[in-house]
């Protein structure tokens, strides 16, 4: 299942993505880093950021307080914050 989690402080959104990042790369090696992926896009209205958390990296998504959603689409993704792009 995806995962969704908005932070609207930008200095909060940035000291998450440097905690995803370094808690990243023990979790994808567990789990195989090909599906484990991370993305995240700033809202331009709010300027909070979106993260939005593939279902292998479930478990760091819901460390985190990440809520369940659907599948994004490609542009609700934003950038690979974490993995390997999707071919």
């Amino acid at each position: 299942m995806w995962h969704h989690l908005c932070i609207d402080d930008p200095n909060d959104a940035l000291q998450l993505s440097n905690a995803l990042l370094q808690e990243s790369l023990p979790l994808a090696a567990a789990v195989g880093i090909g599906g484990f992926r991370i993305w995240s896009r700033l809202d331009k209205h709010t300027g909070g950021v979106h993260f939005y958390f593939s279902p292998e990296a479930s478990s760091l998504a819901a460390r985190h307080g990440a809520q369940s959603c659907e599948p994004p689409s490609r542009e609700d993704l934003g950038s690979l914050l974490f993995g390997d792009p999707i071919p």
